[in-house]
């Protein structure tokens, strides 16, 4: 760990706005959780130390599994915390989740005490807003359905999924031939 307290002494403003946001993400997750009128988390020792504790060591070496391991942890306390699948609260959450990733994969995609390039910045914010949209719209979707029976039950929405999975996977797979065309 001595290493990754050297690379954050000898970090950039950037590089340390990044980390800072993968520690406030993290916190603000933990806010949004608890609002959520599930089990008291505050009082589960683990709830209030584990995060703050995880979100500093992902902001420490977030070229590591610790933010994989960050989010991992945030989304099992969602889905064990929260009495509800539809809440107000879960588009903050994603938006935390979205944050604690894109920050750390901006992080380490230079080193810390270098400037990051505009062109970074350029790609990666309209994925971002792209990724947020999309999370925001399945949101409302699951709100609308939320309480209802769907036609087709589970068959349904598993054929739903794999049609969208289809759908993500041939994009994905037109713009890496475009890239590498360019």
């Amino acid at each position: 760990m001595s290493g990754a307290w050297e690379e954050l002494r000898s970090a950039g403003r950037e590089q340390l706005a990044l980390r800072g946001a993968i520690v406030v993400a993290g916190l603000v997750f933990a806010v949004a959780a608890a609002a959520t009128g599930g089990a008291d988390l505050w009082a589960d020792p683990w709830f209030a130390v584990a995060i703050p504790a995880l979100a500093l060591l992902a902001a420490l070496s977030p070229h590591t599994f610790l933010p994989a391991v960050l989010m991992l942890y945030l989304v099992g306390v969602w889905i064990t915390g929260t009495p509800e699948l539809w809440t107000p609260w879960a588009p903050l959450a994603a938006a935390c989740l979205l944050v604690i990733h894109t920050a750390a994969a901006i992080a380490t995609s230079v080193p810390a005490q270098a400037t990051l390039p505009a062109r970074l910045w350029r790609l990666y914010l309209p994925r971002v807003a792209v990724l947020l949209g999309a999370a925001v719209a399945v949101w409302a979707v699951v709100g609308l359905v939320h309480g209802r029976t769907v036609p087709g039950g589970p068959a349904a929405m598993v054929t739903g999924l794999a049609v969208v999975t289809a759908g993500l996977l041939a994009h994905q797979r037109a713009v890496i031939r475009r890239t590498r065309q360019d």
